[in-house]
């Protein structure tokens, strides 16, 4: 009789830190799935964009004459099948649940892949030979980046109706075009104290001719033609082949303007062949 007081205080001290210590292991068990959520999210995200890119980069085998010291053409297929379905909705429910765990279908997420989509899409025609004989376009590194930029350029000015997505958005996008740019620089053997520098040379490049084509939004298109002529051409070609290019892209803002946003963002369509 004399030992249940004493007994009692010893459970009513196991109860207070068998609950405090079961309270610290719920917490630390939240903060470890929070922390490998992020890492996974991360993880999957970046390596989408990184792998998908990768893939492309070192596709190119051919070298051209154009650069003068043998570089590499940013080979691309002319068939691009790696894009991803951004609403990918799977019908096993586990599945579905570990995605969303994983933070898939988060916003963030969305933009990673939307971005890396309509990144592909700009460089559909760069390292397709039909389209760059078409218009005279030589095939070479520094017409394909050419190329490229026009065709961002013509996503970017889509992307403005966008509003605040549509800047986090062309955000993820610019951000794959100069790690792809940077990748196929390194593998045509550009140093690293080189690098920055050439990347930079690039960029210049590709504002001079975003502000350039820019201008000509909303004018006539003999101010379009004249950027396209300095940008692309180089003041060099015949006035027809200008003429085509001027008209494709005319049609190719329109078809972009008219497209509804979902189907955009989503970055599952091309460009036309012209």
């Amino acid at each position: 009789r004399n030992m249940l007081p004493g007994l009692a205080r010893h459970a009513e001290k196991f109860a207070v830190r068998s609950q405090g210590l079961m309270s610290s292991m719920a917490s630390t068990r939240t903060s470890g799935q929070k922390q490998l959520k992020v890492l996974a999210v991360n993880r999957v995200t970046d390596g989408w964009r990184r792998q998908a890119v990768k893939s492309f980069s070192q596709s190119s085998e051919a070298t051209s004459s154009a650069p003068g010291k043998g570089e590499k053409v940013m080979s691309l297929p002319t068939s691009i099948k790696s894009k991803i379905d951004v609403e990918y909705k799977p019908s096993v429910g586990i599945y579905q649940k570990l995605l969303t765990m994983v933070g898939f279908y988060s916003k963030g997420s969305k933009v990673v892949r939307s971005g890396l989509n309509l990144y592909l899409n700009a460089r559909q025609h760069a390292d397709n030979p039909n389209f760059l004989k078409h218009f005279g376009i030589p095939n070479d590194f520094n017409k394909q980046f050419c190329v490229i930029s026009l065709h961002l350029w013509m996503i970017f000015v889509r992307l403005r109706k966008e509003e605040s997505f549509g800047k986090q958005l062309s955000q993820e996008v610019f951000d794959n075009l100069w790690f792809d740019v940077q990748k196929h620089l390194k593998n045509l053997g550009v140093g690293v104290l080189s690098l920055n520098a050439r990347t930079r040379d690039l960029q210049n490049v590709f504002y001079g001719s975003a502000v350039a084509y820019d201008f000509s939004l909303g004018t006539s298109d003999a101010l379009l033609a004249m950027a396209i002529y300095r940008n692309l051409f180089s003041f060099e070609g015949d006035a027809h082949k200008l003429n085509m290019m001027v008209a494709y892209i005319r049609r190719e803002l329109n078809k972009l303007e008219a497209m509804d946003t979902q189907t955009f963002l989503e970055g599952m369509w091309e460009f036309s062949m012209p």
